[in-house]
C-alpha cells in the first residue's frame, strides 16, 4: 500500500511539475504576443497598443525553398533598397571626381551682347559683339590636386561600403534561405510526428477502453499529441517568417507579394 501511495505521490508531483511549467510557458508566450502585437502596430503606424488582444488570422505558405541560393542573391543585389542607395552614393562619388578632375582643363566662355551708341547730335548706331574667352589658373597652391585626392577617396570609401553591404546581403539571403529550408524541412518531418503521435493516442485510448491499457500511457500519448501540434505550429511560423525575411533581403517584400506567397491559414 505504502508503494501505492508513494507512485501515486510521485505522478502527482510530476503532474504539478508538468502543470507549473506550462504556466511559466504561457507568460513567456504571452509577453513574446503582446510584443508581437505592438511591433506590428508601430509598422502600420497605429497606436501600439491597438491590436492588443485582437484574433490575428494564422498565416501559411505553400512555397517550395529554392534549392540554390543563385536566383535569391542576383535579385537581392539588383533589388535591395540599400544597396541601390550606396550604389548610388557611389556614382555620385564619382560624379564628383570628374567635376574636381575637370578644374586641370581650361575654362571656356563665351560672350555676346549687343550695344547701341548714341551722340548729344542724335547719331545713334547700334552692333553685336561676340568673343571667346579662354581661361587657365597657373598657381592654385595645390587646391585642384587637394580636391582630385579628396574626391578619389570618396569613391574609394563609397566602394568599399558597397562590397560591405553586398557581402552582408549575401550573407542575409544565405542565412534567410537556410532558415527557410531548414523550417520547410522540419514541417515535413513534424508533420509525420503528428500523425504517428496521433495514432499512438489512438491506441492507447482503445486499450485504456477495453481494460488492457494504463490511463497514465494514455494521457502521456496525449501529452505528446499536443507537444507535436505545438512543434508544429512553431516550424510553420519559422518557415512563413524566414520567407518573408528573404523576401526583405530581396527587396521583393511588399503588400502584393503578401498576397501572392501567404495565404490565411484559417
Amino acid at each position: 500500500v505504502a508503494l501505492r501511495v508513494l507512485a501515486a505521490r510521485l505522478v502527482l508531483l510530476r503532474a504539478e511539475a508538468a502543470l507549473s511549467s506550462a504556466a511559466a510557458d504561457t507568460v513567456n508566450a504571452t509577453s513574446q504576443l503582446e510584443n508581437a502585437e505592438r511591433s506590428l502596430a508601430r509598422l502600420l503606424t497605429l497606436d501600439p497598443d491597438a491590436l492588443r488582444g485582437r484574433a490575428l488570422a494564422p498565416v501559411l505558405s505553400d512555397v517550395v525553398p529554392p534549392a540554390d541560393r543563385t536566383a535569391p542573391l542576383t535579385v537581392a543585389l539588383a533589388r535591395n533598397a540599400e544597396v541601390q542607395r550606396v550604389r548610388a552614393q557611389v556614382a555620385a562619388a564619382e560624379r564628383t571626381r570628374a567635376e574636381a578632375r575637370a578644374a586641370f582643363l581650361p575654362r571656356l566662355q563665351l560672350a555676346g551682347r549687343y550695344t547701341e551708341y548714341g551722340s548729344s547730335l542724335g547719331a545713334e548706331a547700334g552692333e553685336w559683339q561676340g568673343g571667346v574667352q579662354l581661361g587657365y589658373p597657373l598657381f592654385t597652391g595645390g587646391a585642384r590636386l587637394a580636391a582630385v585626392a579628396r574626391a578619389q577617396a570618396e569613391v574609394a570609401a563609397a566602394r568599399a561600403d558597397l562590397a560591405a553591404l553586398e557581402l552582408r546581403t549575401a550573407d542575409a539571403v544565405d542565412a534567410a534561405l537556410g532558415a527557410w529550408q531548414a523550417a520547410h524541412a522540419q514541417v515535413a518531418a513534424l508533420t509525420a510526428v503528428l500523425a504517428q503521435a496521433q495514432e499512438v493516442a489512438r491506441v492507447e485510448q482503445l486499450a485504456l477502453r477495453q481494460g488492457a491499457g494504463v490511463q497514465s500511457d494514455y494521457l502521456q500519448a496525449e501529452a505528446e499529441v499536443f507537444r507535436a501540434r505545438a512543434a508544429l505550429a512553431q516550424a510553420r511560423y519559422t518557415e512563413v517568417g524566414a520567407h518573408v525575411e528573404l523576401a526583405r533581403v530581396t527587396g521583393e517584400l511588399s503588400v502584393p507579394w503578401l498576397h501572392e506567397n501567404v495565404e490565411s491559414g484559417q
